[in-house]
């Protein structure tokens, strides 16, 4: 399109079956939706969705080469942006797993699973409980822990 190069790049299965980014060169500016916003919190109680799918969605779109990423929601950020959010994915999926191999329960998990160096982060207060009780239950039905 004239100068601009619009590169698309299916993310596979994860917290949508379609979910696609499109990178604009040479702006190097990703567009990503649904997946990760800069400093959000994932949504709710992460649906249901396919929590390992999603979390290669976000290894897959990491691995691209752009400097803004332009979320659905939310701000504007970077690359590193995103890494924040998959690093936040790898540490509540940690936290929740400890936590359920050890007997507690999610709501134990839930007043007991703090990220005080995300609290600035968008629907911290709101959707972090969820995020919790979401990854427990994936964990749980996942077969990953057992009941």
């Amino acid at each position: 399109m004239g100068e601009n190069t619009i590169e698309l790049t299916y993310l596979g299965p994860g917290d949508e079956e379609d979910m696609i980014a499109t990178v604009v060169r040479p702006e190097n500016v990703v567009f990503l939706v649904d997946i990760a916003a800069p400093e959000r919190m994932f949504y709710t109680s992460l649906g249901g969705d396919n929590v390992e799918g999603w979390y290669q969605q976000i290894l897959t779109a990491e691995a691209l080469d752009f400097d803004i990423f332009v979320p659905g929601h939310g701000r504007v950020g970077n690359h590193d942006d995103l890494t924040n959010v998959r690093l936040y994915m790898e540490e509540l999926r940690a936290d929740v797993l400890k936590g359920l191999q050890a007997g507690k329960s999610p709501n134990q998990l839930v007043e007991e699973l703090t990220y005080p160096d995300r609290s600035h982060w968008q629907q911290y207060d709101a959707w972090g409980p969820s995020n919790v009780r979401g990854m427990a239950q994936h964990l749980t039905n996942s077969g990953t822990v057992e009941q």
